[in-house]
């Protein structure tokens, strides 16, 4: 394949032109129409830009997974949709504090609003099931390590009840 001049290749190049112009047309139609849904997708999709820059980059997203960050706050619709699945408000806000999940919570939550029914939302849930399945094995392995263990339950939950 025929690489860019800054190193990324065609079709990377374009992956990040097509998300680069989803968030600046999101922006523009929330202030455009005034529409507050509209602009808290926006933020929720720069917090899920991050997981699709880390899964591009082959980095593990899992690292500083024991870092809190209230620099940004999780969105309101994804606080609510957490408290309507049953967590609690100290697991909710305790979780939320935490970058990595954070980012990895508002995709999972995104995907579960604006995925429309279909095959698309089938198979990803299936892959969904899978890593629900990864996970609680590993919850096995790392029994003494309470932020990992209780990071794993808690996403495990989320594709439980979203999914």
């Amino acid at each position: 394949m025929r690489r860019a001049v800054m190193g990324i290749g065609t079709m990377e190049r374009a992956c990040v032109e097509k998300w680069r112009t989803i968030l600046a047309r999101s922006t523009v139609c929330a202030e455009r129409w005034d529409d507050e849904r509209m602009r808290h997708e926006h933020y929720m999709l720069r917090q899920v830009k991050s997981v699709r820059n880390a899964c591009a980059h082959s980095s593990d997203i899992l690292n500083g997974i024991a870092a809190d960050d209230t620099r940004v706050d999780a969105d309101t619709a994804v606080m609510e949709a957490l408290a309507k699945v049953g967590l609690s408000h100290r697991v909710r806000t305790a979780k939320m504090k935490n970058p990595r999940i954070r980012q990895i919570a508002t995709l999972m939550y995104l995907h579960s609003q604006l995925v429309p029914e279909g095959s698309g939302k089938r198979s990803s849930s299936l892959g969904l099931a899978a890593l629900e399945k990864r996970l609680s094995e590993m919850c096995e392995l790392v029994p003494t390590n309470d932020v990992i263990r209780s990071s794993l339950v808690f996403l495990t939950k989320l594709i439980d009840c979203w999914f």
